[in-house]
């Protein structure tokens, strides 16, 4: 069962993208809300975080953007920024299954 509101740590790469849009991807106004008013946090490796809480509709929104993101970025050969985007779309699927300690893959 999925939780009514989710909250999930996604690297700071991913939630830029998510925030400025990646032609002819248009980010969602609910979701790129929530992401803009992430919490930022450093991973203990020194990766820049971003904890992103929303709604569970507005996460598989974002969840389907990074997915679509990942795949637009890695057609352009923007291997780190697809990278990232792949992570952030695992890291909401797990947090949509209820499993917030493996929502930092």
């Amino acid at each position: 069962m999925e939780p009514a509101e989710v909250s999930v740590e996604i690297d700071d790469v991913a939630c830029r993208v998510a925030i400025d849009g990646l032609p002819p991807l248009v980010p969602h106004g609910s979701f790129r809300a929530a992401i803009e008013q992430a919490e930022k946090d450093i991973d203990p490796d020194g990766s820049a975080l971003c904890r992103v809480q929303c709604s569970t509709q507005d996460a598989r929104d974002l969840g389907r953007y990074l997915e679509q993101a990942a795949a637009e970025l890695q057609i352009r050969g923007d291997y780190e920024r697809s990278t990232a985007c792949a992570q952030g779309a695992e890291r909401v699927r797990r947090a949509l299954e209820g499993h917030p300690r493996s929502s930092r893959a």
